[in-house]
């Protein structure tokens, strides 16, 4: 986040040349009758202080996540994702936290309607607490037309809302709901979101008892995003639907697919494949005695 709002690591090599500069005129032109060598050395001695103290100042500001989302919000508090950023530490902190960020995400989306990102986060949160207002189901389908095509990534606060549901965890948005919004956002998609958003589709399917609906959403999100993952849970489905030959299909694309995706760490690649190798020996030999 930080580094997505400001890029002055890309000014430290070019502010060596001012330094230099500063330098060169400083110990070379100017004269020693103007400036004795003591006093250009007590002029660099006083600088390197100042840079330790501003040094001292930023990392202690850095240091508290807090304090530097809320130093950029004040700074520009116009700013979308420096509302967002500050929003996201307030909630972290307390219940008071907690109804500050829904109101900076409700005043944000306000300026904003095309970031549905703030709403998205805003659902989330209301799921956090009681005393949270949730947004009215008609602002939340009437926005998703005014989506922006550069909209930052809207999947993590959706992958958040599934779980919540899914899990009973929260019950204040229904499924319907969400499977609005995720098709909504999928039409305007590319093929590796669209398939990632297929996935989250399938869960809600899966969780409203439509199995041969979520069967199809995963095979067509490995279709589309190429994700691995998929082919595991579209493994387990098939199994739980009887569909033993599909699945065992599936679940050597699958090994086949994560031993050459590169894109998987090496400790969750293991425990994957262990996953599949156990599911294959169960099914061939449920298959072997039937």
């Amino acid at each position: 986040m930080a580094l997505e709002l400001f890029f002055n690591h890309r000014n430290y090599l070019a502010f060596l040349g001012f330094i230099f500069a500063a330098l060169y005129c400083l110990f070379v032109l100017v004269p020693r009758q103007l400036l004795s060598s003591q006093l250009k050395m007590t002029i660099c001695l006083l600088y390197s202080l100042l840079l330790i103290f501003q040094t001292y100042s930023i990392s202690s500001l850095w240091h508290d996540p807090l304090r530097l989302s809320e130093s950029w919000y004040v700074a520009d508090p116009d700013t979308s994702r420096n509302a967002e950023f500050y929003a996201m530490n307030l909630a972290q902190r307390d219940l008071d936290g907690q109804l500050q960020a829904a109101l900076l995400y409700e005043q944000a989306f306000n300026r904003d309607k095309s970031n549905y990102r703030l709403l998205l986060n805003r659902m989330v949160l209301s799921c956090s607490s009681s005393f949270i207002p949730r947004p009215d189901d008609e602002t939340i389908v009437q926005s998703l037309a005014l989506i922006s095509n550069e909209n930052r990534d809207l999947l993590s606060p959706l992958q958040q809302l599934v779980t919540l549901t899914t899990t009973n965890t929260c019950n204040i948005y229904t499924s319907e709901l969400l499977s609005t919004i995720i098709s909504s956002i999928m039409t305007n998609s590319n093929n590796l979101f669209r398939g990632l958003y297929e996935f989250e589709l399938a869960r809600l399917k899966f969780y409203n008892s439509e199995t041969e609906q979520g069967i199809a959403l995963l095979q067509a999100s490995y279709n589309n995003s190429g994700d691995p993952g998929a082919l595991l849970n579209l493994s387990l489905q098939l199994i739980n639907s009887g569909r033993y030959q599909e699945a065992l299909t599936t679940i050597d694309l699958g090994i086949d697919r994560i031993k050459s995706y590169n894109n998987i760490r090496s400790g969750t690649r293991a425990s994957k494949l262990a996953v599949l190798y156990e599911m294959r020996q169960d099914v061939t030999g449920f298959l072997a005695i039937q």
